[in-house]
């Protein structure tokens, strides 16, 4: 069962079209409506959120596990 289910699993990914939307858009000038000026603001006051991403990935990052060493012999300890 598992088999046909990898089987179509896989026939769909091969099957379904693969396309990239891409901006056809080039205009510059800002839009007007009804009389007024606006244009997008992509200040962020100096801020580059590319590392608060990176900070929080790192925060996702799982800790290193806990090693136990247990000595079982039997030899007498000097």
């Amino acid at each position: 069962m598992s088999s046909i289910k990898n089987i179509l699993l896989t026939a769909t990914l091969l099957l379904t079209p693969i396309s990239a939307p891409a901006q056809t858009d080039t205009t510059t000038s800002p839009s007007t409506t009804g009389g007024t000026t606006s244009a997008t603001d992509t200040n962020n006051q100096g801020f580059d959120y590319g590392w608060l991403g990176l900070l929080g990935l790192a925060g996702l990052r799982r800790p290193a596990p806990h090693v136990v060493n247990t000595d079982r012999s039997t030899a007498p300890r000097p």
